[in-house]
């Protein structure tokens, strides 16, 4: 709901969509990954987050078509193994994968404005959104790709 005391200069950020997150295509990839041998013991292992992408995927009916999980990977840099194996299959598969689902963000990457530049090339250059399953981000509304 846009207020009307919100300044026009914001309202762009403010929009609300009635979309539904299933569109015209529903097929993603499911993206996890721990950085430390605690995480993969604790509450952010691997499977832990699987569970909960899948979880996600069922409610909303999308296809997940392949997982790609990375074990003891830092987000600070890109040139994760199991994170560029996931970027290949998306280019291989142009115009055929919607979404990447991630647990949350800092699962997908911890790069700054790296991070921004990709997700922005991801969705102009192959239509591709990241959806953080547990956080409400949603780069089909102007507040997801702002955030």
């Amino acid at each position: 709901m846009k207020s009307a005391q919100q300044p026009d200069a914001f309202q762009q950020f403010a929009r609300f969509s009635d979309t539904p997150i299933v569109r015209d295509v529903n097929e993603c990839v499911a993206y996890t990954r721990v950085s430390s041998k605690e995480q993969q013991d604790k509450t952010l292992s691997l499977s832990f987050q699987k569970k909960y992408i899948i979880e996600y995927a069922d409610r909303n009916k999308l296809n997940i078509r392949e997982y790609f999980g990375g074990k003891f990977e830092s987000a600070k840099t890109d040139g994760r193994k199991e994170f560029l194996r996931m970027l290949n299959y998306i280019r291989s598969k142009k115009g055929k994968i919607k979404y990447i689902l991630v647990y949350t963000t800092s699962r997908f990457s911890r790069t700054g404005g790296d991070a921004i530049k990709l997700a922005k090339d991801l969705r102009e250059k192959y239509g591709v959104h990241i959806l953080a399953v547990t956080q409400p981000t949603d780069t089909f509304n102007v507040s997801g790709v702002f955030q």
